[in-house]
């Protein structure tokens, strides 16, 4: 590769051209990875906890927050490559309350806001006087929906009071109104491609075959018990969701293969769709199956996102 004494005089001038389209180009690229992390972050816990929502109530919200919450976010961590959360001036969890650049950025928002500019169109990133490791950092705002007034309203149920209360001693995120600036998502996007961090079970061709035939076959009966559900055909989502119940089916030869770990998803996605059949044969109620769907299938995300298989 010539150096730059060897280049030609129009060589020279367009060298710091670009070398700066090159950093514009990977600032685009980083800052696109972190908008993909929130929009995934967000939609699977505004999925997850509405189901639980409506199967449960609000103060089973509160439990959902405080324990699914930060997995949800790990996984969606470790599925992207960078660190993320939520954060907000006024906290619930002491685990989300801001650092120093995010608290600078968190100002800007509410400067933003009472000016009149809608939450969920304040974005912050920078690239630059960064810590080292780090290429990117963004922010975007969080609005108060309707949904969120439950329990971070301006008046809430005693129940609901008191489980934050239990769970959360120095809560200040309540008195919320809808519509409001309510905290922002933060990424920090690091240095380099985004790495593959999930562990490699190594599996032989016939294993990774009927492990994958396996899979398609779960989601064969997902979609099986949606279309049920929309025909209230409750047999149909009880036969479905039995096919692969705990124990069901002939032994498989990728189960020697498949880690202890595995087995932390796989557990709870099968106890799940006994649920399901418990449900399809006795209440039936149709917001508890998407419930314990969305749960199980939550499991298959989270799964997705630890391990990858290999040829051994």
């Amino acid at each position: 590769m010539p150096t730059l004494n060897r280049l030609s005089p129009w060589q020279r001038r367009l060298a710091p051209l670009a070398l700066l389209l090159a950093g514009t180009l990977a600032h685009a690229d980083d800052r696109a990875r972190a908008e993909t992390a929130v929009k995934d972050l967000g939609q699977q816990l505004r999925a997850a906890l509405v189901a639980r929502m409506q199967a449960e109530g609000p103060v089973a919200a509160i439990d959902f927050c405080h324990d699914q919450a930060p997995l949800i976010a790990a996984e969606v961590a470790s599925k992207h490559g960078v660190r993320i959360g939520r954060t907000s001036v006024r906290t619930r969890s002491p685990g989300n309350a801001p650092t120093a650049w995010q608290q600078a950025v968190l100002v800007d928002f509410d400067a933003q806001a009472r000016a009149g500019k809608p939450p969920q169109e304040l974005r912050f990133a920078s690239g630059e006087a960064l810590p080292d490791g780090v290429a990117l950092r963004y922010m975007q705002g969080i609005p108060t929906e309707a949904a969120c007034l439950a329990c971070h309203g301006q008046t809430l149920a005693e129940p609901v009071a008191l489980a934050i209360k239990a769970r959360y001693p120095d809560d200040a995120a309540t008195g919320f109104s809808e519509g409001q600036l309510r905290g922002a998502f933060w990424v920090e996007v690091p240095e380099g491609a985004a790495p593959d961090t999930r562990t490699v079970i190594p599996m032989s061709a016939a294993q990774r075959e009927e492990l994958r035939a396996q899979m398609r076959a779960h989601l064969e009966s997902v979609q099986t018990i949606l279309a049920a559900l929309a025909a209230a055909d409750w047999d149909a989502v009880k036969k479905a969701a039995g096919s692969f119940g705990p124990g069901q089916g002939p032994a498989h030869r990728f189960r020697e293969a498949l880690p202890e770990g595995w087995f932390t998803f796989a557990r709870p996605m099968h106890q799940a769709m006994r649920a399901i059949v418990d449900e399809a044969s006795i209440e039936q109620r149709s917001a508890q199956v998407v419930a314990e769907l969305a749960n199980a299938t939550a499991q298959c995300t989270a799964c997705h996102a630890s391990f990858r298989i290999e040829s051994n």
